[in-house]
């Protein structure tokens, strides 16, 4: 039956047609698109994660994984993660090469490390730069990390307070184990 199906997460019919959107029941897709020859997109951004909170002083490690969607087996793709900063400014902008990836395989590439000395969010970019790729609508995929300073001093824990708890989520604890410290600190558990 035409654009009577469902999605079931099959995304290429019987012939290799890629799906549309109204989809049909059975194994052919009556209105399929042919499948592109090239196309890698960027699918997950695996170090930092986005929204994860990473401390001033830690080394970022920054990885992402690429997946061809394409139909045919890619060598020598070159991948790209970028950090910029509140301004949009690039304060981060390395490359990688993926030796291969077939299709419909995932590959991860890893950047070199980098650490993020101003606190404030950041935006976090993987981006696939396949010569030719048909679909750029996937090549892109963005998130945001906290970058937290270390702590030193007095840290007030209470109501009213930056922090309201020192275990619960979100608590002293949590942060401090992400953000370390930088000097000697004394916490004033006003609860």
């Amino acid at each position: 039956m035409i654009n009577a199906g469902v999605d079931v997460g099959v995304f290429n019919d019987i012939d290799g047609q890629v799906r549309v959107n109204a989809r049909d029941i059975g194994a052919d897709e009556a209105d399929g698109l042919a499948p592109n020859q090239n196309d890698i997109a960027a699918t997950a951004l695996l170090s930092p994660l986005n929204g994860a909170s990473v401390g001033n002083t830690a080394v970022i490690v920054p990885s992402a994984s690429f997946t061809n969607y394409g139909v045919t087996t890619q060598t020598n793709v070159p991948v790209r993660f970028q950090i910029l900063d509140s301004l949009n400014a690039v304060v981060y902008n390395q490359t990688a090469t993926i030796p291969s990836i077939a299709q419909n395989a995932a590959a991860t590439a890893s950047f070199p490390s980098t650490t993020l000395a101003t606190a404030g969010t950041y935006t976090i970019k993987a981006i696939a730069e396949l010569a030719g790729d048909k679909t750029t609508a996937n090549d892109t995929i963005t998130g945001t990390i906290t970058v937290l300073p270390a702590f030193s001093g007095t840290i007030n824990v209470g109501a009213g307070q930056t922090y309201t708890s020192l275990t619960n989520a979100g608590g002293l604890f949590e942060a401090f184990n992400v953000a370390g410290a930088s000097g000697a600190v004394t916490i004033d558990n006003q609860q």
